[in-house]
């Protein structure tokens, strides 16, 4: 190397770097990876905001149904009703449909009810329901419903909850309750 930072071969000098063509290459395979990683980070995004309202909301119903079982009445996990201006008692929405609006968990005693948990966020995915309320009872059973988390994906990509009259919860992949 000589004083002006450049490599000397034959009398001649030679700059030290990379060849455009080169240059395009890398440039070619970035291109080509981003293509089929986008895609892929894409659809784990959805996966993941899909997951978390499943979550939640067994989450929800397991908070339910224990609550019923301790304290031998009746718990739900329902569409939250407007409450009153005057601050009257907690309630539940019944009609089956689109769960949009913030749904809760309700444990109904003699004295009242009470909220033990409010949930809002369904990151951006519709939440339907054959039913507007989960009841369980003090030996654990639940009225038999459904909850679909739809997936902008399609059916195939959305999960469902399915609640047995025993009070059993489990998600399954698909639901018709999307179409």
């Amino acid at each position: 190397m000589d004083s002006c930072g450049k490599a000397r071969r034959g009398g001649r000098c030679w700059q030290r770097g990379r060849s455009l063509v080169e240059l395009l290459v890398v440039v070619a395979l970035l291109a080509v990876l981003a293509g089929t990683g986008v895609p892929a980070g894409r659809d784990l995004w959805l996966d993941l905001r899909r997951d978390a309202v499943v979550d939640e909301l067994e989450r929800a119903l397991a908070l339910a149904r224990t609550a019923a079982m301790a304290s031998g009445g009746a718990a739900a996990v329902c569409r939250a009703a407007a409450t009153p201006a005057g601050g009257g008692e907690a309630g539940c929405r019944e009609a089956a449909g689109d769960w949009a609006e913030p749904w809760q968990v309700l444990a109904r005693s003699l004295t009242g009810s009470t909220v033990l948990r409010v949930g809002q966020d369904t990151h951006g995915l519709r939440v339907r329901a054959n039913r507007g309320s989960v009841w369980f009872g003090p030996d654990g059973g639940a009225t038999p419903a459904t909850l679909s988390v739809c997936d902008p994906r399609g059916v195939a990509a959305s999960r469902a909850i399915i609640i047995s009259r025993a009070g059993r919860v489990r998600a399954t992949t698909g639901s018709s309750g999307c179409g």
